[in-house]
């Protein structure tokens, strides 16, 4: 009897220690079926008015109104997980509509930003001089992976470099030395 007990209390332990390592699944994760393209969107907005999508890219500004939010995002294509791959050539961007306020200083510009949604239609701004044609995103959930950080460079080492504090006089290695 005293063994169970001890056997439950060890079970349960370890079941809340499993539980803590798991972490939540990534909104953003899972395409949606027949997930619009978005090299086909831009080409024709209005003929894919109401169809799922997931796009990302890098945010390039954010404007807030008074009931939602537009992100303006540069494109780029997704990985498996969602996130968006910085190095690939950009198709264009894309006006994502964020219900709610974001806030412009948690979210800044360069930061990746996945979303999911459905297709809204078009609108026109410019960019510069140029009218450009942004197709609109009305995003049932979003997720924001961060400002791209690159790794840091590998140090570089002199391969004529000899110095005999470091390396040794002599040659050999361990006991032969």
């Amino acid at each position: 009897m005293k063994e169970s007990g001890i056997f439950s209390v060890l079970l349960v332990l370890v079941l809340s220690l499993l539980e803590g390592c798991a972490s939540a699944p990534n909104p953003v994760s899972e395409p949606p079926p027949e997930a619009l393209p978005f090299a086909r969107a831009l080409a024709d907005p209005a003929a894919f008015h109401g169809r799922s999508l997931r796009w990302g890219g890098e945010l390039v500004r954010i404007e807030n109104r008074s009931e939602d939010t537009l992100l303006e995002i540069l494109a780029r294509p997704l990985n498996e997980s969602g996130l968006p791959d910085i190095g690939a050539p950009s198709a264009g961007r894309f006006l994502a509509r964020v219900p709610g306020f974001v806030d412009p200083a948690a979210h800044p510009v360069g930061t990746r930003i996945t979303v999911v949604g459905t297709l809204v239609g078009s609108r026109q701004r410019h960019i510069g001089d140029y009218l450009y044609r942004y197709p609109v995103v009305a995003v049932s959930r979003w997720h924001d992976w961060g400002v791209y950080q690159p790794p840091p460079p590998e140090p570089e080492y002199d391969p004529w470099f000899w110095d005999p504090w470091f390396w040794g006089y002599g040659g050999g290695w361990g006991p032969y030395r």
